[in-house]
């Protein structure tokens, strides 16, 4: 199957529950890992079992967030325009279609992912290219835990959010209308910062949230693995899954510092208010530990 074929059968998703269900290409139900993750996967089943008392450090952690290969692909088929922009303060990589140049765009503001602590505008390069070939899109490198822990990042997001509503005509932007999307901790990220646009300050510039298998903190997920169907690789799937049942790592280092998971700016999912955030789309794959808190937030949503 090639890519346009591998296309147009995920553009076939079946509506199941309320959701829109795209099966692996060639497949009719789920349960079954994609060609290219089965590949990916290989290395990580056949490794040899860390010892109990290894501990990674930080360092270690942000060296593994280099992006799956299939993240390096550039499918953009147009020229860009692609500038690294401080905003207020913040590091930002903005990135507009060069035959679209000097005219007013929309924004969507990328958050990349990285369990809060890890990951980079480079490592979400790709993505945004394929994002600004049809719109603009500006992308945030946002202040990483555990040198800037909560609430640097959401605050730091705002920030550029409200500068970019005062200084539109300088950023050839609409003052309003801005999308939200990230993936993983960026998805996380993105609820946090429409939640203070929507519900704290009522600023209302957020039209649409796009959250990529957002982390949700406060869904409370036991066992990320449950009731999910595995039709191979079984018992490592689920060896594969239960580290992130509790991420010690992300919550010690960027939510520990309040002492709670529950702060309303941290578990968004059980916070006041949640019914004025704006639409959202939620995307989350069959076999990401995430799916089940991420149909959690999307039950709440409703």
């Amino acid at each position: 199957m090639d890519y346009q074929e591998a296309l147009a059968s995920l553009e076939r998703g079946q509506k199941q529950a309320g959701m829109t269900v795209k099966f692996v290409p060639g497949k009719t139900t789920g349960g079954w890992l994609s060609d290219e993750t089965r590949v990916n996967l290989a290395p990580v089943f056949n490794a040899s079992p860390a010892q109990a008392d290894e501990k990674p450090s930080i360092q270690d952690m942000r060296d593994r967030m280099m992006g799956a290969p299939g993240s390096k692909k550039n499918i953009a088929q147009h020229p860009l325009q692609i500038e690294n922009l401080v905003i207020d303060g913040v590091a930002t990589r903005c990135y507009r279609p060069a035959a679209l140049a000097g005219q007013v765009l929309p924004t969507v503001l990328y958050f990349h992912g990285g369990a809060y602590y890890g990951g980079s505008v480079a490592g979400a390069e790709m993505l945004c290219r394929a994002l600004a070939d049809f719109a603009g899109c500006q992308v945030i490198s946002y202040p990483l835990a555990p040198e800037h822990p909560f609430p640097a990042a959401p605050l730091a997001y705002y920030r550029v959010l409200n500068y970019l509503h005062e200084h539109a005509d300088w950023y050839q932007t609409t003052p309003a209308g801005f999308v939200l999307a990230g993936d993983s901790a960026g998805g996380g990220l993105a609820l946090t910062t429409a939640y203070l646009d929507r519900v704290v300050f009522a600023t209302n510039w957020v039209e649409k949230l796009v959250l990529n298998y957002p982390d949700v903190p406060g869904a409370r997920i036991e066992d990320t693995s449950a009731g999910i169907e595995f039709k191979e690789f079984g018992e490592q799937m689920r060896a594969f899954f239960k580290p992130f049942s509790s991420d010690t790592l992300a919550w010690g280092s960027y939510f520990g510092t309040v002492g709670s998971i529950d702060h309303p700016l941290i578990a968004v999912i059980n916070a006041p208010g949640i019914e004025r955030l704006p639409e959202t789309l939620v995307i989350s794959g069959e076999f990401d530990p995430l799916r089940l808190s991420d149909e959690k937030l999307v039950d709440r949503l409703r």
